[in-house]
């Protein structure tokens, strides 16, 4: 059985992306905020496909992590 590549992680304030075992983006409201780091081109369609529509914004990874940590707790 192989792992999905991509996967959403929801909470009742934001939504986070994981593509492969790294969370990269955050979907906010109206706003997603997307990791500051090139992972790979596989990522980066994800990202894509997550933030279409949607005012993106670049910021650390470490925020990113933070709010993934918050997600799964």
């Amino acid at each position: 059985m192989t792992k999905p590549n991509k996967r959403t992680i929801a909470t009742n304030k934001y939504t986070v992306l994981v593509s492969y075992q790294t969370p990269v983006a955050v979907k906010l409201h109206d706003t997603v905020l997307i990791t500051d780091i090139w992972y790979s081109k596989t990522t980066s369609t994800h990202i894509n496909q997550f933030t279409l529509g949607y005012y993106r914004e670049t910021i650390p990874q470490s925020v990113i992590n933070e709010y993934y940590r918050e997600s799964i707790k």
